[in-house]
């Protein structure tokens, strides 16, 4: 089973539980969730992202890690055998920005604060003991990439010309954009990070005190509201 078919099937499961159909459980949200996003979500054809997941956690009265299939108990008590999907960290932009140490602290002082975001099949059978991943939170690479959806970091893959990276530029802090590869200079392999939003410039770096890139874009999660 897939993994929006399984998030798709407890979140209709947990629904009719409840007995509330997809306007009432609209209606409970004061319309935040729209009967039609709640369809998709239950069909599999979409996924809801963390806020939604954290809202309708609450309104239907289940841990949202169980909604997201991260937990097969629905007050995402910790079970003891090796969930069916692998999940990395969820983290804050402020944190994304030192992940690796990030991570490791947060396992090792504070292992129950940490929320998840689960990986598609093609990384499940990949070493992802430092992937994470975070919300975007500008439309400098829409329409591909909007604010709110969720990506996939791999901090140790060195990018590729036409990758997307995620890179910690000056006043903006961290930022996705495409990368583009410029040449050297002097022992500096100088890059450009692209802007796909024609309002947005594109970030010539040819100094490493402009930006640093984190990782490598290995996963996109499209949230639609």
């Amino acid at each position: 089973m897939k993994i929006q078919e399984l998030i798709g099937q407890r979140l209709s499961q947990s629904r009719k539980k409840r007995g509330l159909t997809l306007k009432a459980l609209s209606q409970l949200s004061d319309d935040v969730l729209k009967p039609t996003c709640i369809a998709n979500w239950e069909g599999g054809s979409r996924m809801p992202g963390p806020k939604e997941a954290l809202l309708l956690g609450k309104l239907l009265d289940v841990a949202p890690s169980y909604l997201l299939g991260l937990s097969d108990d629905e007050n995402g008590n910790i079970v003891l055998h090796e969930p069916e999907f692998k999940s990395v960290p969820l983290l804050t932009l402020e944190q994304a920005m030192d992940p690796i140490n990030v991570i490791t602290k947060l396992r090792v002082e504070n292992p129950k604060d940490i929320q998840y975001a689960p990986l598609g099949i093609p990384l499940q059978n990949k070493e992802h003991a430092f992937y994470f991943g975070f919300e975007i939170s500008d439309d400098g690479m829409a329409p591909q990439l909007m604010q709110g959806d969720v990506v996939i970091i791999d901090p140790r893959q060195k990018p590729k010309p036409g990758n997307l990276v995620a890179a910690i530029v000056g006043t903006q802090g961290l930022i996705v954009r495409q990368y583009k590869q410029r040449g050297f200079i002097q022992s500096f392999e100088s890059f450009e990070l692209v802007a796909l939003n024609a309002n947005w410039a594109s970030i010539v770096v040819d100094s490493p005190d402009i930006a640093d890139i984190v990782g490598t874009v290995c996963q996109v999660t499209h949230v639609y509201s």
